[in-house]
């Protein structure tokens, strides 16, 4: 347990005194308590270590539609590559080269591997003006080509930290689109940060894709807001503070986000410097639970032990709604998931670059009263929030803040094509206790519905199609009653997660590039 002052400034647990109402929060022991893990990393200085950036940029023709504020997606991404850029050339310690590739239906390399100076940026921004959209979108090339690239990269420089950033605005419309034929292309020992542009990205290929060990999924809902993503991806890699991070517990369990479970083994990977991180645990000893956290840093292997802190007064009121809202977006993202499924049969519609098939072993009532169901758990739950803010004077809590977003943009888009996208990003995020996260839903869908309150569900909407397929909708009456609490969302400064440094990396990474640096001069 040697080491702790270097890495850890809290590593503790704490419990409630009361056991846990299993109709709130269902959990597989008796009498079990709710407990929190708070863990918070010490600061740390940039990575020195030598690093390769690779980025990976889709040109595709859809790159040159335009965005709300009149720029192309293209442009947005230019200006974000370029503060990459010049945040590296303004910092001379990060010991970095880059190399960019853009493909389409073919791969090419505007800029070769190479290190940032004032000799040569000049040029490097020249020619990440010069990439622009073309053809099609071959997702499975681009893979291949970047898996090859790593491979000569580890060969000749094998202890060099390898980034790939990887993003794409849009579907596979060429070469593989099979899931697990373009997962096995993913080079799984360098860390991977896959990026969905715009909300008619492939969020189902990408979430797969990232689900492997080092890889992690953004979603970019405001094109003007992809600096903030690029930057907290930045700023994970060049902060990194420990490394292959695993929490196991005796007499207890962890839950676990993605199959909402407890465990008691939970891999987290990496760990950054000054991040404050919360996991929840449960016991019914927790005099005798024990929590151990087993890390890497350098090549070193380190154990850490928390230590329980006894507080009668413990109220962990704000993690217990934490924990109910994750549970609570784990059903809506179940729900949406198992509407479609890969039998043969199917209304000829498409979502994300394949044909999904519309799951006829769920009858049209099932889904409606399940949606509705659902609606109202959402509605219930955020009023509850809400009136437990107002009678705490707790309005200015951003974690609860935080909350309410996740279950505010998850009520606006159930039933919408987008749904599980946009309740997928927002588990994960509060889940991993990202910075950024996504606030901006789209107005209308395809076919012209407003997809906010009192509006035909997407999911409805295809269910009525069967009859050019010789299947009856079945009788019902459905009311979408409209959201009784009216929720601002949270501004970028009132995020929970959010650190010093990692706001400042983000903010250098999403200001304005002729702010940065006078190249003239």
């Amino acid at each position: 347990m040697s080491n702790f002052s270097m890495f850890m400034s809290c590593f503790n647990m704490s419990f409630e005194n009361k056991i846990i109402d299993n109709e709130l929060i269902p959990v597989p022991i008796d009498n079990a308590r709710f407990g929190i893990l708070s863990l918070e990393s010490e600061p740390c200085d940039i990575n020195k270590q030598e690093q390769d950036f690779i980025f990976t940029i889709d040109r595709s023709g859809s790159m040159s539609d335009k965005c709300t504020d009149g720029r192309t997606k293209m442009q947005h991404i230019i200006h974000t590559l370029k503060n990459m850029v010049l945040y590296f050339f303004d910092n001379p310690n990060i010991n970095a080269y880059i190399t960019v590739f853009a493909f389409d239906d073919t791969v090419f390399c505007f800029i070769e591997r190479t290190k940032v100076t004032l000799i040569n940026i000049q040029e490097i921004l020249f020619k990440i003006e010069k990439i622009y959209p073309l053809g099609s979108t071959n997702i499975e090339l681009a893979l291949k080509h970047v898996s090859l690239y790593i491979e000569n990269i580890k060969m000749s420089n094998p202890s060099n930290n390898i980034s790939n950033i990887f993003m794409t605005d849009g579907e596979a419309t060429t070469g593989s689109k099979n899931l697990t034929v373009l997962k096995g292309l993913v080079y799984t020992e360098i860390d991977n940060a896959f990026i969905g542009f715009g909300i008619n990205h492939d969020y189902i290929l990408l979430e797969h894709i990232s689900s492997s060990k080092n890889s992690s999924y953004h979603f970019v809902d405001a094109l003007e807001k992809a600096g903030l993503v690029y930057g907290e991806i930045l700023h994970n890699i060049l902060y990194k503070h420990l490394i292959d991070t695993e929490i196991t517990v005796e007499n207890g369990l962890l839950y676990d986000y993605l199959n909402d479970q407890w465990v008691n083994k939970l891999f987290i990977g990496t760990i950054v410097g000054q991040s404050n991180k919360t996991f929840h645990i449960i016991s019914n000893n927790p005099d005798n639970c024990k929590i151990i956290l087993n890390c890497k840093n350098n090549d070193n292997n380190y154990l850490f032990q928390a230590n329980k802190i006894d507080n009668p007064l413990s109220d962990h009121t704000t993690y217990l709604f934490r924990q109910r809202t994750l549970q609570l977006l784990f059903q809506v993202k179940d729900f949406q998931q198992k509407i479609f499924t890969k039998r043969e049969e199917t209304i000829g519609f498409h979502i994300f670059g394949r044909e999904n098939k519309l799951n006829y072993n769920l009858r049209e009532s099932d889904i409606k009263t399940k949606e509705a169901k659902l609606k109202n758990q959402l509605r219930l739950f955020l009023e509850e929030i809400k009136k437990y803010m107002s009678d705490n004077n707790l309005t200015d809590d951003k974690i609860l803040k935080n909350l309410c977003d996740d279950i505010y943009i998850s009520y606006k888009t159930i039933g919408t094509k987008y749904g599980n996208m946009y309740t997928t990003a927002r588990q994960v995020s509060q889940a991993t206790q990202r910075c950024y996260t996504v606030s901006n839903t789209p107005i209308q869908d395809d076919d012209g519905f407003d997809t906010s309150f009192g509006r035909p569900s997407f999911f409805s909407n295809l269910l009525n199609k069967r009859n050019n397929f010789g299947h009856q909708p079945d009788e019902i009456k459905f009311n979408d009653d409209p959201l009784a609490v009216r929720h601002d969302l949270s501004s970028f400064d009132d995020l929970p997660y959010l650190t010093p440094i990692a706001t400042k990396l983000m903010r250098d990474i999403s200001s304005s590039t002729d702010e940065k640096i006078n190249l003239e001069t």
